[in-house]
């Protein structure tokens, strides 16, 4: 687990921080070496300092072209520069995510179409997260109550490992309200969390649970109106349903008085769904570097699923990301950003 002066390898505490990006801690060269395979795509995605594409100069606070989000430059005057030697593969950027949108909005209203038989998912398909994790957020000397609203919460794993993980310190109150539409993955969930306070694996004292058997889609109506949260997860509801749909359902019941308070969510089958040419391209990145054979070697996975997190392939999650905030365009709207040749801008926020 990451946290905030722990060893990203090893979780021994340190001090010392990742020199390329300042967020990741390691206690040793040896740690840092051993986790490379891992870290670096983060790392390079996080960069303190970045190379002007215009004059090659190297420093921290470059600004972005907003455009297409994959160059840097110093300012505007370097950037008006390099246009010209830019300018077509940033426009190649733009239409590429306005043909993305459109695919992106022709499977969606497939999927609405055909539902087929129900599907029931025990496990996840993730590892677990604490999605608390006070020392990289609030910091672990906060000291109010926290509430989390897990969606389609699937299996118990981050819940167990985010009260796992809370630090001795905090002896407030926290709240998890968990849903999922399946009666009988919720049902297992009960029975599992039931089990382990009868064996008192769980403050009873502490934590606090609530269960809402609901599509998220109608869940307002079943919320405690006075709660407020300070995590929201949604799972990979993002695979299934209207990101832009999502995010304005579910921003209003964030906690407002905790700067920290965020919602979560993920995808999985972005690449298997909506960019294919991801999966074509991977292998000729293959053997660059022997961790990630050796890392990769006993995978029982025979897709290239289980090699993306060893590259960085940020900027055509970017690309995906604005895809998917689009899709509540129309196709007039979407004819009006190819003629101007703009899409809006995506901010990345450092942890």
């Amino acid at each position: 687990m990451n946290r905030a002066r722990y060893c990203w390898r090893c979780e021994a505490p340190c001090k010392q921080m990742c020199s390329r990006c300042g967020v990741a801690f390691y206690c040793s060269k040896v740690c840092q070496k051993q986790d490379k395979w891992r870290h670096e795509p983060n790392c390079d995605d996080a960069l303190l300092k970045t190379e002007c594409s215009s004059c090659g100069v190297e420093r921290e606070g470059m600004m972005k072209c907003s455009s297409c989000l994959e160059v840097y430059y110093c300012n505007v005057e370097c950037q008006r520069k390099h246009w010209a030697r830019h300018r077509s593969s940033c426009d190649e950027t733009v239409e590429k995510t306005i043909q993305l949108v459109k695919r992106i909005k022709s499977f969606l209203d497939m999927r609405k179409r055909n539902t087929g038989l129900p599907v029931t998912y025990y496990w996840g398909n993730t590892p677990a997260v604490d999605l608390i994790n006070l020392s990289m957020n609030e910091g672990e000397e906060y000291s109010s109550p926290l509430a989390l609203l897990l969606c389609g919460v699937g299996d118990p794993r981050n819940v167990l490992m985010t009260i796992a993980s809370l630090p001795d310190a905090y002896k407030q109150q926290v709240t998890f309200v968990l849903n999922d539409i399946c009666a009988c993955t919720l049902a297992r969930m009960v029975l599992l969390l039931y089990m382990l306070y009868k064996a008192e694996k769980l403050s009873k004292n502490q934590v606090k649970f609530q269960f809402l058997l609901a599509d998220v889609q109608n869940i307002e109506s079943f919320l405690p109106v006075s709660l407020k949260y300070d995590r929201i997860t949604t799972s990979n509801l993002w695979d299934y349903c209207s990101l832009p749909g999502l995010l304005t359902k579910l921003k209003g019941f964030l906690n407002g008085t905790n700067p920290h308070a965020v919602m979560l969510t993920e995808t999985d089958n972005w690449v298997r769904d909506f960019m294919p040419e991801v999966i074509h391209d991977l292998p000729q990145l293959w053997g660059i570097d022997d961790l990630i054979y050796k890392a990769a070697r006993h995978a029982k996975s025979r897709t290239c699923k289980f090699v993306w997190d060893y590259f960085n392939i940020s900027s055509e999650f970017l690309m995906f990301l604005r895809a998917s905030l689009l899709i509540s365009s129309t196709y007039k709207d979407l004819a009006s950003l190819k003629r101007k040749k703009k899409i809006p801008y995506v901010k990345s926020k450092r942890l």
